[in-house]
């Protein structure tokens, strides 16, 4: 029981952003199949991010150590690979004729960002002292970040 309050934080709060972020499409142009699909590219987007930032810090640690390693990847590689691979399938979805306007790439990268969000935010819940800190405090910055950052991207590939 005690772990079903966060994890319902850690995945309905970043959700909400999301049905709201839709909800305020005043172009009404994006399909809910469309952000549907980019949510899955979202959430595929957090295992390929975890095998190539863990690659890379196992790689960056052989020869700079391991606290450089980590503060290498948390810094400079992560940032990269996590944008990229979140923002994949919204730049292949931009150069298909439903995409009509570029606020439908700021909605369906803020559902790409929304869902790599949520994935991420359960994941770091599993190693949590303090699940319930844990779950607001990411679902309010971690959540809204990678979802801004992912709708930047289809805005830029929306133009």
């Amino acid at each position: 029981m005690h772990i079903l309050i966060p994890t319902a934080i850690s995945v309905l709060v970043p959700a909400v952003f999301l049905y709201l972020v839709r909800r305020l499409d005043l172009y009404a142009s994006g399909s809910i199949g469309s952000v549907l699909l980019c949510m899955v590219g979202g959430l595929a987007a957090f295992p390929v991010s975890f095998v190539l930032n863990t690659g890379s810090y196992r790689f960056l640690a052989v020869g700079m150590g391991s606290a450089a390693a980590i503060l290498a990847v948390k810094t400079v590689v992560a940032p990269v690979v996590e944008e990229v691979s979140k923002s994949a399938l919204v730049t292949w979805y931009s150069r298909r004729p439903e995409f009509t306007y570029f606020v439908d790439g700021a909605i369906y990268g803020f559902a790409a960002g929304t869902a790599f969000a949520i994935v991420e935010n359960l994941f770091y819940l599993q190693r949590a002292n303090d699940l319930l800190a844990m779950s607001v405090n990411r679902s309010f910055s971690s959540s809204l970040m990678h979802g801004s950052a992912s709708a930047l991207v289809g805005v830029a590939v929306g133009r």
